[in-house]
This record gives structure tokens, C-alpha cells and sequence, in this order.
């Protein structure tokens, strides 16, 4: 609700990044959160306790199905990070009730307890692996780096291959939110009287191209960059 909420005078980006801060939010409860399974795992080891299987496999049975239809709801979601955040909580429960389920049914039949500490530390382990991979998309957004399905020289060369630019340089490409993306850039143009009709071509060929639906471009004659030097110029 928050990141839907309106550009203001003064978040002239509206609020979008705020589902980038509940991602981080969300990785550091799970850091937290791995680190507790993982010392109660490592005690367990040293004092093990006494296990009853067949309540352990009830109850994880049970999380297990709700957590299903809880991941089953977010798949339909917008695939933003604050809904992968939230995913990864449940994939989290989702995987601690697998082990415990799992744990429940050897205990059951075997009587050995150091199963539930050995998958409490595995599930810890997968876990830990998706919230630093969910931190490393969060800080890209905050440090406005490109986008990982984009290829920077890629966009700037198609830009420059339009007819009527002569050259692209000063070249910046990042994400708003972890959906939407912004592109500024300098157009060097063969005739400034284009103008208006080359900025109509680069931004329909950019979002089609792209999806890249909020641009800022400066267009700028030859004679303005005599020592500039150019990110993409186009094929002679």
C-alpha cells in the first residue's frame, strides 16, 4: 500500500523503494532467525532431548499444508521484492516443516535424535543461501546499479543505432523499485530540429525493446561535446 502511494513534493519518486526496505527487513529477521536454529541445533548435539515422533510429524504435517496454500497465495503476486521477502518466510517455515516432518518419521521408526539437529542445520543452510541472494537484489536497488537482466552497452548502442544520433554517452540505467525502471542519458544528434520526432522514436524503441518506460534524454548538437567522451556512437 505504501509503494502505490502517489509521487509528493518531497518523494518526487513516490514510495516504491519501500518495498526494497521491507526485503532487507525481512533478510535480516531470517539472518536472525537462521542463527537461532543453528545454535538451538548445536545444543541439541551437546544435550539431546527426548523427541516424541508421532506429534512431530502431526504438527509438521499440518504447517506444511498451510504453508503450501501461504506460497501457493504469493506466487500470484507481483514478483517484487517485499513479496520475495515475504516468500521467503514462508519458504523458510516450508522447509523447517519438511524437516521436521522428516525428522518426526525417523524418529519414529528408529529412535535416533540427532536427525532433527542435522536438517534443522541443512534447512538453515538453504535458507541462509536465498536471504543473501534476496540481500544482494535489496542493496543493487538502494546502490541504483543496472538492473541484472539489463546489459548497459547493449541499451547504449541500440539507442545510438537510431537514425539521427550520432552519439550516446553519459549513460545511467536503475531501478526505481524493484520493478520499474529509469534511464538518463545524453543524445548527441546529427540535426537538432529532429529532436522532437528522434525522442518519440527512442522512447517507443527503448519500452518496447526494453520495458523501460521512464526516461530522461538531453539532447545535445556535436559542437556541445567536443571533450566529452561517448558511451555508444553509432556504426559508421
Amino acid at each position: 500500500m505504501l509503494a502505490r502511494r502517489p509521487a509528493t513534493k518531497r518523494l518526487t519518486y513516490g514510495m516504491g523503494r519501500v518495498e526494497v526496505i521491507a526485503a532487507i527487513v525481512n533478510v535480516g529477521f531470517m539472518l536472525a532467525v537462521v542463527a537461532a536454529i543453528v545454535y538451538a541445533a548445536l545444543q541439541r548435539f551437546q544435550e539431546p532431548a527426548q523427541v516424541s515422533g508421532v506429534p512431530v510429524i502431526i504438527v509438521a504435517a499440518l504447517g506444511l499444508a498451510l504453508n503450501i496454500g501461504l506460497l501457493k497465495i504469493l506466487s500470484h503476486g507481483h514478483g517484487d521484492l517485499n513479496t520475495r521477502g515475504a516468500a521467503l518466510h514462508v519458504m523458510g517455515d516450508l522447509l523447517g516443516s519438511v524437516a521436521a516432518l522428516a525428522s518426526g518419521i525417523v524418529i519414529w521408526l528408529t529412535g535416533w535424535t540427532p536427525i532433527d539437529p542435522i536438517l534443522s542445520i541443512l534447512i538453515c543452510m538453504l535458507i541462509l543461501i536465498a536471504s543473501l541472494r534476496l540481500l544482494g537484489q535489496a542493496l543493487r536497488v538502494v546502490m541504483e546499479g543496472v538492473p541484472p537482466h539489463l546489459d548497459l552497452d547493449e541499451i547504449g548502442m541500440h539507442m545510438a543505432r537510431v537514425d539521427g544520433v550520432h552519439q550516446v554517452h553519459d549513460l545511467h540505467v536503475w531501478n526505481l523499485s524493484s520493478n520499474e525502471v529509469a534511464l538518463s542519458a545524453h543524445v548527441v544528434l546529427r540535426d537538432m530540429r529532429q529532436w522532437p520526432d528522434l525522442l518519440r522514436r527512442l522512447n517507443t524503441s527503448l519500452k518496447e525493446q526494453f520495458q523501460i518506460q521512464h526516461t530522461t534524454l538531453q539532447p545535445e548538437a556535436p559542437e556541445e561535446i567536443a571533450v566529452a567522451m561517448p558511451v555508444s556512437t553509432k556504426p559508421q
